[in-house]
C-alpha cells in the first residue's frame, strides 16, 4: 500500500481540535497546546507496549478521535510492531474519511538494536556501535539511522514522521564508564577517561544531526531532536546530558548541512517527569550563560529548554521511581471483585490446559525437555508474589508471554489450532484479571501519597475525589514548560481517564499539587 502522504500541518491539527472540541464542549480550552505551529491535546498516546490486540486497537482508535494527536513510539517498541499497528489504524482511519494524516503529529525514535534486529546485525554490525550488553546494542551513526527512519516510514506507513528523536543516547556514556566486559571487543577501546568521552559523545551527537538535517531537506521528517532519560540527572552524574551542549551540537551540525547560520531543526526533547520523579523541575544541573539570564545561573531542562523555544515530551507519568528505588504505578483502581475474578479465571485455564495435555497425549515442554509452566495451576501463587503492575508488566513480557506462546505452537504444530486458540483466549482472560490483582497491590502501596495529594487538592474540590492517575497525569500536564504528557493508552479505560483530564482543565498551582 502506497505510504500516506503530508505531515502534521497548522492547519489541520488546529481544525481537528476544533472538531474535537465541537464534539465534547466540557474540554476545557486549555487542554490544547501548541507546538512549532502544531496544535495537540496536552496528553500523548505512548506505544511502549502497543502489541496491537483488538482491544488496543480499538483504544488507539477512539484516543485519535478523541483529542490524542500526538503518538509517539519507537523503532525497537515491539520489536517494530508498535509502528505496525499505529501505520494500520491510521490508515484506516484516514481511508474512511475520519481523520486526516495533516491532524495528526507522528513521533518515534531511533537507536535501539535489539531482539531480531540484534540478531539480524550480528554477522555485520554497524558502524560505532555500542555493545552494551548481551542481547542490547546501541547505535547512533547515520547509516543506522537512515535504516531505522526507513523502516519506521515503512510500519507507519506516511512518507514524513514529524518528530524524530534519537533514542536514549546516554548510552554511549553508560558504556564508557562500564569495566571492561566479553562484549566489547579490543578493536573498540572506550575513552580514556570522562572528558574525552564527552567529547566523542557530543561529536557523535553532531553528526547524527548532520543527518537529521538533511533528512529534513529531504521531507522524510519535520522537525528533530533526542529522547534521554539523564537530562534530568544530577550534572555530575557520568551519564548526564546536558542539553546545552546538545543544542550546540544541533547548531553546527544545522550549519554544515545547510551551508549558511540557521536555526536547527533540532526542535524536541523527552524526559521523565512525575510526581515522584521531579528532577526536569527541580535538578539545578544546566547552566545558562548565554540565554535571557542575567547572571549566569543553574536552572532545570524544563527552563532551558523554554528558553531555547523547545518542545517538552514527558514520559512516564504513572510508572514512578521512589527514593528507595522501588516501582510504583501512580494509580488507583479499587476492584473489590479482582481475586474472584481472578479465581474464575484460572479455574477455565486449568480446565483449557486439561483439555489440551488429553489431545496432545502430554504436555509441551521446553527445549530442554522441561515441562512449560501451567498458570492455571500456578495462579494462586503467582498472585501471591505480585508486587506492582510494573512487576506484573516484567512478568507478562519475560515469562507470561513466551510460556503461553510456546504452549499455543506446540499445540499448532500437532494439529490442535482450535484448541490453541482457545488455549490463548483463556490466558488473555486469566492475564487480564492478574493485572487487576496487580492493580489492588498499587492501590494498597500508593495509599500515603494519594492522602498527601487530596490534602493539597483541598483548594479544588473537584479533584478532591478524583482518582490518583488523573491527578497524576494533569499535575505534570499543568506544569509550565510540559508540551505534552506521553502516557499508554491501551485500553479505553486509560482513555476515560483522559478525557476526565481535559474536562477538568489546568491546576491553577500544580507546584503545589507535585509540591515543589
Amino acid at each position: 500500500m502506497p505510504k500516506l502522504p503530508g505531515f502534521a500541518t497548522p492547519e489541520a491539527t488546529k481544525a481537528y481540535a476544533d472538531t474535537c472540541w465541537r464534539v465534547n464542549p466540557t474540554v476545557r480550552p486549555n487542554s490544547w497546546r501548541v507546538s512549532e505551529g502544531l496544535t495537540h491535546g496536552k496528553i500523548g498516546f505512548g506505544t511502549y507496549r502497543l502489541s496491537g490486540t483488538p482491544t488496543q486497537r480499538a483504544a488507539l482508535r477512539q484516543a485519535l478521535t478523541h483529542g490524542v494527536n500526538l503518538i509517539d513510539g519507537s523503532r525497537n517498541y515491539v520489536g517494530g510492531q508498535a509502528e505496525v499497528v499505529v501505520g494500520e489504524v491510521l490508515a484506516d482511519l484516514v481511508h474512511s474519511g475520519n481523520l486526516q494524516r495533516e491532524a495528526v503529529i507522528l513521533c518515534t525514535k531511533a537507536g535501539y538494536i535489539q531482539g531480531q534486529l540484534y540478531d539480524q546485525l550480528q554477522a555485520t554490525p554497524p558502524a560505532e556501535v555500542v555493545r552494551f550488553a548481551d542481547g542490547l546494542w546501541h547505535c547512533l551513526h547515520p547509516d543506522f539511522l537512515a535504516t531505522q527512519l526507513a523502516a519506521s516510514r515503512e510500519a507507519l506507513g506516511v512518507e514524513t514522521i514529524d518528530f524524530f528523536l534519537l533514542h536514549n543516547p546516554e548510552y554511549f556514556l553508560q558504556w564508557c564508564a562500564q569495566p571492561a566486559d566479553p562484549f566489547t571487543p579490543t578493536t573498540a577501546a572506550r575513552p580514556a577517561d570522562l572528558a574525552t568521552a564527552r567529547q566523542q559523545f557530543y561529536q557523535r551527537l553532531t553528526q547524527a544531526f548532520v543527518f537529521c538535517e538533511q533528512a529534513a531537506q529531504r521531507g522524510e521528517i519535520q522537525y528533530y531532536g533526542i529522547s534521554s532519560n539523564t537530562l534530568v540527572s544530577p550534572a555530575s552524574a557520568t551519564d548526564f546530558v546536558d542539553l546545552n551542549q546538545v543544542y550546540a551540537a544541533a547548531d553546527a551540525a544545522a550549519q554544515q548541512a545547510w551551508g549558511r547560520k540557521k536555526r536547527p531543526l533540532f526542535r524536541i526533547v523527552q524526559c521523565p517527569l512525575n510526581l515522584l520523579e521531579l528532577g526536569a523541575l527541580k535538578e539545578p544541573n544546566h547552566t545558562v550563560q548565554d540565554l535571557s539570564f542575567t547572571p549566569a545561573t543553574t536552572c532545570g531542562v524544563l527552563e532551558v529548554a523554554a528558553a531555547r523555544h523547545l518542545t517538552v515530551l514527558t514520559n512516564r507519568p504513572l510508572n514512578a521511581f521512589g527514593q528507595n528505588g522501588a516501582a510504583l504505578r501512580l494509580a488507583n483502581a479499587a476492584n473489590p471483585q479482582a481475586t474472584a475474578d481472578l479465581t474464575a479465571a484460572a479455574e477455565a485455564l486449568t480446565d483449557v490446559e486439561a483439555t489440551l495435555e488429553v489431545a496432545l497425549g502430554t504436555w509441551p515442554t521446553t527445549t530442554a525437555g522441561e515441562p512449560l509452566l501451567r498458570f492455571g495451576q500456578l495462579s494462586a501463587q503467582l498472585a501471591t508474589a505480585l508486587e506492582s503492575s510494573l512487576h506484573f508488566d516484567h512478568l507478562q513480557g519475560n515469562l507470561f508471554f513466551p510460556y503461553i506462546a510456546a504452549v499455543a505452537t506446540a499445540a499448532r504444530q500437532q494439529g490442535q489450532t482450535p484448541l490453541a486458540q482457545a488455549y490463548v483466549t483463556a490466558a488473555q482472560a486469566w492475564l487480564e484479571a492478574l493485572r487487576g490483582v496487580a492493580r489492588q497491590a498499587d492501590t494498597t502501596a500508593t495509599q500515603p501519597l494519594y492522602a498527601e495529594l487530596r490534602q493539597r487538592l483541598s483548594p479544588w474540590p473537584a479533584w478532591a475525589e478524583a482518582p490518583l492517575q488523573q491527578v497524576a497525569l494533569n499535575a505534570v500536564a499543568s506544569i509550565p514548560g510540559v508540551s505534552c504528557v506521553l502516557c499508554g493508552l491501551r485500553q479505553a479505560s486509560y482513555l476515560d481517564d483522559v478525557l476526565a483530564v481535559y474536562q477538568k482543565g489546568d491546576f491553577p498551582d500544580p507546584a503545589q499539587v507535585v509540591g515543589a
